[in-house]
């Protein structure tokens, strides 16, 4: 149903890198919830409620470099209210109408929600969304472009401020650490994203190719730099695994819960070591 960033010719468009993504039904982490609950199995915890104030201050981004990449992502992008992030002065009604759109979007999916339900969610009048917006299809376009364009400056970002001789290995696992904070720091925006993609108009999915490709990019070029230092092997099919990576990262939004078993920190390393090392135990030589 969901489908890749891409070029013409990669997998058709619609998800941050290619992997499926469903809607479910919001279920909540309840009280009686077991950590194991919050990262496989069972009916998933909706990640609406995984605000960074909620998250963060629980202690989950334990490690040094996750609080690093943190400070990465913070540097780029002010934290609002709702866990959005901002660029630019304090939010004002326009920002206020996008993170609004964007957490009915991602509940509701684009197609069933109205302006009107925009506006009650904004406590305004549905007219006075057109003073700043000329219509939902603008709104609809620019979360999407949001949703891919935050994760991709935090991606960049991260790889940046790495040490100029670092290892194939640390920029993968900067990377990877990245976009899986910036998901859930802008979760309704990525959960916009690649819940709502094939549900737009196709003049709209065309408006947000660019901003997919810059994304795919950065993975091409980090992936890419393996290869030349001997870190990846050179006759397997990057796009291929450059997919399967990017759609085992955007798949967790959908299961793992930051407030469980294991931190981001914890995931974004199961990530790269199962990448770089995969499960199987290699033979030792006599």
């Amino acid at each position: 149903m969901r489908s890749a960033v891409g070029p013409a010719g990669a997998p058709e468009p619609g998800e941050i890198g290619g992997a499926p993504a469903t809607r479910h039904d919001h279920a909540q982490p309840s009280a009686t919830d077991s950590p194991s609950d919050h990262y496989g199995g069972g009916s998933p915890p909706c990640p609406a409620p995984c605000r960074p104030e909620g998250c963060y201050a629980r202690g989950r981004l334990t490690s040094q470099q996750g609080r690093t990449n943190e400070a990465a992502i913070s540097s780029i992008f002010k934290r609002t209210r709702t866990g959005t992030l901002e660029t630019g002065p304090p939010r004002d009604m326009r920002q206020r109408i996008l993170d609004s759109a964007a957490r009915l979007f991602a509940q509701n999916g684009v197609a069933s929600t109205s302006m009107r339900e925009i506006a009650k969610e904004c406590d305004i009048l549905a007219g006075s969304l057109y003073y700043h917006f000329k219509s939902k299809d603008e709104i609809v376009t620019e979360i999407l472009d949001l949703g891919i364009a935050h994760v991709a400056q935090a991606v960049s970002a991260a790889i940046a401020q790495a040490e100029p001789n670092a290892s194939f290995r640390s920029l993968l696992h900067a990377a990877v650490q990245a976009h899986l904070q910036a998901f859930f720091v802008y979760g309704d925006y990525t959960a916009t994203h690649l819940r709502n993609f094939k549900q737009v108009s196709a003049e709209i999915q065309e408006q947000s190719k660019t901003a997919r490709d810059n994304y795919e990019q950065i993975w091409i070029d980090l992936l890419d730099k393996g290869v030349k230092d001997g870190s990846i092997l050179p006759n397997i099919d990057l796009g291929l695994e450059r997919l399967l990576l990017i759609g085992s990262m955007n798949w967790t939004l959908e299961w793992f819960h930051p407030r469980g078993k294991y931190s981001l920190d914890e995931l974004a390393e199961a990530v790269v070591r199962m990448f770089m090392d995969g499960c199987a135990v290699r033979a030792t030589s006599a």
